[in-house]
């Protein structure tokens, strides 16, 4: 039986090729969590897809990116959504009222604050790259 990190992994790897070769923004964004738990934020050049990296966190998807689609919440609110067991999970979303969090199974939702000396060093392309390898380490 296949765990549920693979089994998500391998549902993302089926927009990979949608994704190869998209260009990504040249900035992405970086946010802190509860303790140690930093997320970070790769849009794509057409804003339509992000790529979200938590890691400084005790759970299964430490370290793992996920290939989210961008959608619009209400009142202002971007959702960033992923599809997990089947279903769509949102990940994380970020609204001017409500803020940003990020939702980790078993964990729920984790409030972050944006963190800007952080944001100017994440690498969207290091991003994409580390997602291609991922994603083809957990393919069948």
């Amino acid at each position: 039986m296949r765990s549920p990190l693979i089994l998500s992994l391998a549902c993302c790897a089926l927009a990979l090729p949608a994704m190869a070769g998209e260009p990504m923004a040249a900035y992405g964004e970086s946010y802190q969590g509860p303790k140690t738990l930093t997320v970070e934020v790769a849009p794509t050049a057409k804003g339509d897809h992000v790529l979200i990296k938590s890691h400084g966190v005790n759970h299964p998807w430490d370290g793992k990116v996920f290939l989210a689609e961008v959608r619009s919440g209400p009142k202002g609110r971007v959702d960033y959504v992923i599809s997990h067991e089947g279903a769509d999970y949102m990940l994380m979303q970020d609204g001017q009222q409500q803020g940003a969090a990020i939702s980790l199974p078993g964990l729920g939702a984790l409030q972050l604050r944006f963190d800007r000396d952080a944001a100017l060093k994440v690498q969207p392309a290091h991003l994409m790259t580390e997602y291609e390898s991922q994603t083809s380490e957990a393919a069948p």
